[in-house]
């Protein structure tokens, strides 16, 4: 029996939601343990990194893991199982190549790197770390994008927290050992994430061997997924490898050039925030860097899990149904996950506004509010790009996708270089902020064009807003920051299914 597309979703996203929840709240304890042990310049230092694994993953493996899950999804649709196989394979093949050649540059350029680019010698030793993950990482995302594809959650989601904790567990057993000066922690905060991405490669790739590529496979499964198709075609296998490979390549290299512009111009942001930081006057650069990247972004980001969960889902979800012409199971699922992200945006940026100053003190023992307050304001939009995303990409539409983020990386290093020196850290915010406004108003209005997408701002912002200020308005009367959190969060999602009770219901 046919399975409806916003089950499918609807599963594929409480899968991904537990397991990103999981996931964050682990990390959430790893930066804390860090944070603890190597400060708030040592997190800066380890956020130095991250430029060049995101950098890695573009030039390795972006294109093809999106590339895999929507072809995947695709050739699903048309029973064409030895293509969905096919993609998966070649995939791996390649990105595996690239991470190889890419991670032996890596590790024999590392000072040059750190010195030259960066201008922080501290990170070399990150860096030199860093490139034995690469390979792991590329062929690991390939596989996580296939079964993706194949709207298997279950395996991704399980490897994403496999590899959180080997992350924990590492930095744990090693600090136990020897950390040494900031430079060795740092280094060895990177070894954990090298160690998190072999694990979890391992686990997704005996996965695959244990489900679908031996011959020890059940005859059911066997059957299920990799029985040859009725079209003749199929079983020319030279043929269909040679269509495979060009489909493949087709979709993977404009979309990884997209995701490799993109990665690029946040590695100059990156780059350009501590020294615009010390023009306008901070002293330690680097610690102010790393309480905005490490510990406030990763705040901000931390209820979004569900929309990440529903935005992978909705790739291989939308594109076979694009795939079939079946534009109202389109609409009807873009509207449900729109209404669901309109309401954890607002109901996130009210809890950002209302306790910034508290949060970061408690969690990180640093104080955030500077960050915090005026950054919530732009939650909802932030949130709801991360969602229009996943439907843009479903629809195939990489080209627009990339326009876009060209634009919003433009705007925010304009913000960092010309802002940040005049008014400090909240030029950077105004700058992400205008950004994110006119992203969310373009994707939006394509989606409407393209599925005739009907706009309800009723239900998507009127409502909850109101909502959140009658939750705010109940604090009044309630005192201890646990109690006041708990108060607004139990009225505001009260409110909230009053309101929207019908609209919310997952028919």
């Amino acid at each position: 029996m046919k399975i409806k597309i916003k089950n499918k979703i609807i599963i594929s996203a409480f899968i991904l939601t537990i397991a990103g929840l999981l996931t964050r709240v682990l990390g959430f304890v790893h930066r804390i343990f860090m944070t603890n042990i190597i400060g708030a310049e040592g997190i800066g230092l380890y956020q130095l990194v991250f430029p060049i694994y995101s950098l890695a993953w573009a030039i390795t493996c972006a294109g093809f893991t999106t590339a895999v899950s929507k072809l995947a999804a695709a050739a699903k649709a048309k029973r064409e199982y030895e293509k969905m196989k096919s993609f998966m394979v070649y995939a791996v093949l390649i990105t595996g190549l690239l991470a190889v050649i890419l991670s032996m540059g890596l590790f024999f350029s590392a000072e040059l790197i750190a010195n030259y680019i960066f201008n922080e010698p501290r990170i070399a030793l990150g860096l030199k770390t860093l490139s034995f993950a690469i390979p792991f990482m590329a062929m690991g995302s390939s596989l996580r994008g296939y079964f993706f594809g194949i709207q298997e959650a279950k395996i991704p989601a399980i490897s994403q927290i496999i590899e959180q904790i080997m992350r924990m567990f590492l930095i744990y057993v090693l600090s136990r050992v020897y950390f040494g000066s900031i430079e060795t922690a740092v280094a060895l905060a990177v070894a954990g994430i090298a160690a998190g991405e072999v694990v979890s490669f391992l686990y997704v790739f005996f996965a695959y061997k244990d489900k679908y590529g031996t011959k020890a496979n059940t005859e059911r499964t066997a059957k299920k997924h990799f029985r040859k198709s009725r079209n003749k075609d199929s079983y020319n296998k030279r043929k269909v490898d040679k269509a495979v490979l060009t489909t493949l390549l087709a979709m993977s290299v404009p979309l990884g050039l997209s995701r490799i512009s993109g990665s690029l111009l946040s590695t100059v942001e990156n780059i350009l925030i501590p020294s615009r930081l010390e023009l306008y006057g901070i002293e330690n650069a680097v610690e102010e860097f790393g309480k905005l990247t490490g510990m406030a972004m990763p705040l901000i980001q931390f209820p979004s899990a569900v929309l990440m969960a529903l935005s992978i889902s909705l790739v291989p979800a939308i594109s076979e149904a694009s795939e079939l012409k079946n534009y109202n199971q389109i609409n009807e699922a873009v509207k449900k996950t729109m209404l669901f992200s309109m309401v954890i945006g607002i109901g996130a940026a009210a809890g950002f506004i209302l306790f910034g100053d508290t949060i970061g003190k408690l969690i990180y023992s640093y104080d955030l509010s500077h960050i915090l307050k005026p950054i919530g304001f732009l939650v909802p939009f932030i949130y709801a790009n991360m969602l229009l995303m996943g439907i843009l990409n479903g629809l195939g539409l990489q080209g627009f996708i990339f326009k876009n983020s060209l634009v919003y990386s433009i705007i925010s290093i304009a913000g960092v270089y010309f802002l940040i020196p005049r008014i400090g850290i909240l030029g950077y915010i105004i700058a992400i902020g205008v950004g994110s406004v006119l992203l969310f108003c373009l994707n939006l209005n394509k989606i409407h064009k393209i599925a005739n997408l009907k706009i309800d701002f009723l239900n998507w912002a009127i409502k909850p807003l109101f909502a959140v200020f009658i939750a705010a308005g109940v604090l009044g009367f309630v005192e201890g920051f646990i109690l006041r959190v708990l108060v607004f969060g139990v009225v505001y999602l009260g409110m909230v299914y009053g309101f929207l009770k019908n609209q919310l219901q997952l028919r």
